[in-house]
């Protein structure tokens, strides 16, 4: 498998690809009592402040595994005003449970990403 798969060039520089081109790109970093979190929200042009791509990354296990993928899939094409409300809907719908930080870490982490998008201005 590691020559075919996690030995490759694609699977090293696998994220790369993954933000569009077009768009804002802001970023942002909490740190948590557990550790930190980073945050990479893509903008779709326009200035209406709707997130086109995010990506979630930090110092944390979740459980279910899929419990990042479902969030980052659940906040796209939301506006950054609606973006913590509808985190916190997410998770505790999917009942995601984490380790290294609690829920209202990873909610918090993704307000602060939005109101320093929106203070950013377009």
């Amino acid at each position: 498998i590691d020559a075919t798969e996690i030995g490759t060039e694609a699977f090293v520089r696998g994220n790369d690809d993954m933000m569009p081109r077009e768009g804002r790109l802001t970023a942002h970093a909490t740190l948590t009592a557990g550790g930190a979190m980073d945050l990479l929200l893509q903008l779709r042009d326009g200035g209406a402040g709707v997130v086109d791509q995010i990506l979630i990354t930090g110092d944390f296990f979740a459980e279910p595994p899929t419990a990042i993928a479902t969030l980052e899939a659940h906040l796209r094409g939301r506006s950054l005003h609606d973006l913590a409300p509808a985190a916190r809907e997410c998770l505790d719908a999917t009942g995601a449970r984490f380790l290294g930080i609690d829920r209202a870490d990873v909610a918090a982490a993704i307000a602060a990403a939005a109101e320093a998008a929106l203070q950013a201005g377009p």
